[in-house]
């Protein structure tokens, strides 16, 4: 009998999109509505990271359709589901972004995001897979505040252009290399994940 895959949980920012869905909206605010800036402050100020994304997200509904996407990743995704692999989209931005872009692209089997009082980045992500989802996994990134989550992952695929350097700190080599590039340049290269026993 064919062994099951480990259950991928795929990041969003810098990841599954090309860009960051949060500076996005601080970039619109700032364009778009200047006279609310102290109250982003503010939020930020008496809330953390996590208020000032709830407050930007309200503002500023994330549109999934007008999001780039990375074309091979999404590519990727789409084989594996259709091998029967769970796939689960957790990332730090806001819980109502993560709905909106899982419910866009009908690949995911769940998707988790911060809340107003928890961030959901780096060491924290890596113990809500574990709890939430499953000790043993695989990750897809894209930045060194992944790495807390690729130590704890069995498999790990490495986006963007910091992905060689991501590797070298990872002190092992990724299931799966997709370092940034011009679309007409040649295809990155992809080795097989491990399988859960």
């Amino acid at each position: 009998m064919k062994a099951e895959l480990l259950p991928l949980c795929v990041d969003l920012d810098d990841t599954l999109v090309l860009g960051d869905t949060v500076f996005a909206a601080v970039r619109q605010l700032i364009r778009e509505k200047p006279q609310l800036l102290p109250a982003f402050f503010l939020k930020f100020i008496t809330g953390g990271r996590p208020a000032a994304k709830i407050f930007l997200a309200k503002l500023f509904p994330v549109d999934p359709a007008a999001l780039r996407y990375r074309e091979e990743l999404l590519s990727y995704l789409c084989a594996e589901k259709q091998q029967g692999r769970k796939l689960y989209l957790v990332s730090a931005a806001t819980q109502d972004t993560v709905d909106r872009i899982a419910a866009h692209l009908k690949l995911f089997d769940a998707a988790y995001g911060s809340s107003a009082t928890h961030n959901l980045k780096g060491s924290n992500k890596a113990a809500f897979i574990a709890e939430k989802i499953s000790p043993r996994f695989a990750y897809a990134g894209d930045s060194f505040a992944d790495l807390a989550i690729w130590k704890k992952a069995e498999a790990a695929i490495l986006c963007g252009g910091k992905a060689r350097i991501l590797q070298a700190c990872l002190g092992r080599e990724a299931a799966m290399v997709l370092p940034h590039r011009h679309p007409s340049s040649g295809a990155s290269a992809a080795r097989t994940e491990p399988r859960a026993r």
